[in-house]
């Protein structure tokens, strides 16, 4: 076989490694040129190749620019001998030379010259005036990572219209070669050639250029063997030795799709291609549109916090939050800041030692108000999960809950995300929170699968020593236990154990119990661990009318490795597109965890059924249903998780999927930032290496009017082009559980008259968003009689809305609202950019918190377990709030 390419570093990573390299040179070498020669020497040595292992790129380009040096000093006084032997007159540049580089100089300053905004200021600043990202981010007053992306942007749009000219790579390789380095001087023609733009800029950028076009071509000749692939083509990314196209119903299943024979333990012939541009993506507000708004940060009584730095996004990837100016956003006396930002959806978050956040603020392109930010004084509470015989459960999460400081709080947290704070216990059931925040009416709760969720009132400090007791939800002849053990018959720590609504994990001896009361549905048992096929046992028929079906115990074993199914994206310009969401269209269903369907193949692949750990114990769906509750719950998923298991293509478009071996499955791909997406007919994962070809969507104009209940017009709403390209159901019982993945694309806002239009979107699955500060929020996909380009949509006018029972004699848990008809009316919370929506809202300590409904709303009832305790008239007034005590 063939031996990989070597690995090659990526031009716009060395050139950021340029600054310290000349630094380095000009000490390994007196003359001023040589240590220019040194770099440049360097970076063709990196353009090549880069370790596979071993330093940081940093510490290798050092080794590099050492060893060049070393080489150089020991053949210095040889060299010269021969020079001296051998001198005769220097060589000049033919005249043919020099007009091509002058005729280069030129066409690069004209093209510098013609480039859009931002990307010839950006570029300006960063290869003329040597600014640093951040520094051009604060000038500029976006963040850095949108000048990282206006660089490179830029760099490949100024190499197109180079290359767009005539004569190839090659060609303009060789004829900016000389201007690549700096440390020369150009000549007095060229300082007339470059106009309003100085000299050196002509010479910085075409040394990016140069090196652009260099990487280009040191890429393309990894494949000097394989010719050029025409789009489509099922020669790309197949296995060596080349397989044909599979005969049979498969091989032209759907459009955009091919399957192609080959060996599951084959590795593919991978052809090095540059990551492709997204097309057609639009931005009706565009992601260099630049938007303003206020955040204030209060603490959680609600008084001002002066003094706190702000951030953009969490963790290692935040970013200093930026001001108009330019200038490090800082929270003033009265605790508001301004921030500037190029994109909806944005994260503000605090960075300061003596305060952590409950909740950050999201700011959006369509809001006009402020954007709350609430922190609190850090804390940590530690302590053990036991079962209430005092053994530690290994398997337990604790979460610090702040539900009832919510309901109680008084700003409005329309534009703020809580966020989540919870720990995994360790193998003795020990746990520790550290640094969460010290909240009022605070909760600490903890979760295990099988078990009930245990809670205590969370300390008004730091707090250790703490237990939460875990309750196992059944006793008696209702529980069955069990063994999950491999295929060479181990017992297997941590396997996901399902029955009906009943969800458990094995422990470290691969033990499991499972209440049959709770499970609802006791037909099929099932087990899976992540790298093993899985197990599945039916109930047996029972021995006698009335009797128990399933024995006391049971033992279930994994089969051997689970099958992958293999393939490569290609985006709608035909080449491999890197960062396409793949996923199987028909999973398995394994089971359910909170109130959401999980899928076996997902759990193949090691995805977490919870990856935000903020979900309750399975075993609460499973009481609820097994007490005859009449569930019916839909769920958003908007990211990888076991309900929506999808996996994102690598650098050469490439993706794996695990399955089972003995059903077929249909796939689907979608690229994120245009909304394409295609699927396939069912295919074998067993025989087949998928190319799923995004091109030949079905697209077109997505256009409409909004307007409100009384038929005005609704200007400067915010409306987004969203697909739904992933559902999912899952019955048990009384209980309907189903989940429904969401991806949105280009947006745009209406104008005077209520209108709006984008004019490409994907029509497959279309759904549509409307945002705004004085309507209810419109999420739905479009019916099959509407036209996606003559949309014609009526949205209600949000009321802001409260309730608390204060009274004695009204006892009371949730309330809802009805109209005119008797009709019920849904209830909002709209937090950090996502809602809640319920026909019936629970009331916490009495209280709703802020909520908001339609002005259609003109009667309330206040339910104890569903019956009505309380009903009496409202009016509620738009964009105010309404308060009702009872």
């Amino acid at each position: 076989m063939t031996p990989p390419p070597p690995r090659r570093n990526d031009p716009q990573e060395l050139l950021a490694q340029t600054g310290w390299m000349r630094a380095l040179a000009a000490r390994l070498v007196a003359d001023p040129a040589r240590a220019e020669d040194l770099v440049q020497d360097a970076l063709v040595v990196a353009l090549e190749r880069r370790p596979e292992e071993g330093p940081g790129l940093r510490a290798w380009l050092g080794e590099v620019v050492r060893r060049i040096a070393h080489g150089g000093r020991r053949g210095e006084a040889r060299r010269a001998t021969r020079e001296r032997r051998a001198a005769r007159d220097e060589a000049q540049p033919s005249f043919s030379e020099t007009n091509d580089r002058l005729v280069a100089h030129r066409a690069l300053v004209e093209e510098l010259d013609e480039l859009p905004e931002p990307y010839r200021t950006t570029l300006l600043l960063r290869f003329f005036d040597d600014l640093p990202p951040r520094v051009i981010a604060a000038r500029q007053g976006v963040p850095v990572k949108t000048v990282q992306t206006r660089l490179a942007r830029g760099v490949d749009k100024l190499r197109a219209r180079l290359v767009a000219r005539g004569g190839g790579r090659g060609t303009w390789l060789s004829a900016l070669a000389p201007l690549a380095l700096p440390g020369r001087e150009p000549t007095a023609l060229f300082s007339t050639l470059t106009g309003a733009i100085a000299m050196n800029t002509g010479l910085k950028v075409a040394a990016i250029v140069g090196l652009a076009i260099a990487a280009g071509s040191a890429l393309r000749s990894t494949a000097t063997e394989t010719p050029d692939l025409e789009p489509g083509s099922t020669e790309l990314a197949t296995v060596a030795p080349r397989p044909r196209p599979a005969q049979g119903p498969d091989s032209d299943s759907a459009p955009g799709v091919r399957v192609v024979e080959a060996p599951q333990d084959e590795q593919p012939t991978r052809t090095e291609l540059s990551r492709p541009r997204p097309s057609g993506v639009q931005h009706a507000a565009g992601e260099e549109e630049s938007f303003a708004a206020t955040v204030r940060v209060v603490d959680v009584a609600a008084s001002a916090v002066a003094g706190v730095a702000l951030v953009q996004g969490r963790g290692r990837e935040a970013e200093p939050a930026l001001g108009a100016d330019g200038e490090p956003s800082v929270s003033g006396p009265d605790g508001r800041a301004s921030i500037a930002f190029t994109r909806a959806g944005v994260s503000i978050a605090t960075r300061h030692d003596d305060w952590v956040d409950v909740y950050d603020a999201r700011l959006e392109a369509h809001a006009q108000g402020e954007s709350v930010i609430v922190v609190a004084q850090p804390i940590t509470y530690s302590g053990h999960v036991v079962t209430p015989e005092g053994r530690g459960v290994s398997s337990a999460r604790v979460h610090l809950l702040a539900s009832a400081f919510e309901t109680r709080f008084p700003l409005a947290l329309e534009r703020s995300s809580s966020r989540a704070f919870s720990t995994r216990c360790d193998g003795d059931g020990y746990f520790e929170l550290r640094g969460v925040p010290l909240i009022p009416n605070a909760t600490l709760r903890a979760t295990a699968p099988g078990f009930l969720v245990a809670s205590l009132e969370a300390p008004g400090g730091d707090a250790a020593g703490l237990v939460l007791s875990l309750a196992l939800p059944g006793v008696g002849d209702e529980l069955l236990s069990g063994v999950v053990l491999d295929a060479s018959g181990q017992p297997v720590e941590g396997a996901r154990v399902a029955m009906g609504a009943f969800g458990t994990s094995t422990d470290a001896a691969g033990e499991f119990r499972v209440d049959l009361g709770l499970a609802v549905d006791t037909q099929v048992l099932r087990a899976v661990k992540a790298g093993h096929l899985p197990a599945e046992r039916t109930a047996p028929e029972p021995s006698a009318p009335g009797a128990r079906a399933w024995p006391e115990r049971v033992e279930l074993v994994l089969g051997g490795e689970p099958r992958r199914l293999k393939g490569v994206v290609l985006g709608e310009n035909g080449e491999p597109r890197s960062g396409a969401h793949v996923w199987l269209v028909d999973p398995t269903l394994f089971g359910v965890s909170g109130m959401s369907p999980i899928q076996l193949e997902g759990l193949l692949g090691g995805v977490d059924p919870d990856p935000s750990g903020a979900e309750p114990g399975d075993s609460q769906l499973a009481g609820a249903l097994a007490r005859g509750a009449q569930l019916d719950d839909k769920g958003i998923r908007r990211r990888a998780d076991a309900t929506w298991p999808f996996v994102t293509t690598d650098g050469h478009g490439e993706f794996e999927l695990f399955t089972r071996p003995d059903r077929t499955y249909r796939l689907a791909a979608l690229d994120p930032d245009t909304l394409a997406m295609v699927e396939s007919a069912p295919i074998d994962p067993g025989t087949a290496r998928v190319m799923l070809e995004l091109r030949g969507t079905k697209s077109g104009a997505f256009a409409g009017v909004v307007r409100d209940e009384r038929g005005a017009p609704l200007p400067g709403l915010r409306v987004r082009a969203m697909i739904e390209p992933f559902e999912t159901h899952a019955t048990i019982g009384a209980g309907k559980l189903s989940a429904v993945a969401q991806r949105a694309g280009a947006s745009t806002v209406t104008d005077a008259e209520g209108r709006f239009r984008l004019p490409r979107v994907p029509y497959g699955r279309l759904a549509i968003e409307v945002l705004g500060d004085a309507i209810l929020p419109l999420e739905r996909r479009l019916r099959e009689d509407e036209d996606p380009a003559q949309l014609e949509l009526a949205l209600e006018t949000r009321c802001p809305l409260e309730v608390v029972v204060e009274s004695e004699t009204i006892q009371a848990d949730s309330v809802r609202l009805l109209d005119d008809a008797q009709e019920l009316v849904f209830i909002w919370a709209l937090r950090g950019g996502g809602l809640e929506v319920n026909d019936q809202w629970p009331l916490v300590e009495g209280r709703t918190g802020r909520v908001t409904a339609g002005v259609n709303a003109t009667k309330i009832e206040l339910l104890l377990g569903g019956q009505q305790v309380h009903a009496q008239p409202i009016a509620l007034v738009p964009g105010q709030l309404t308060t009702l005590t009872f």
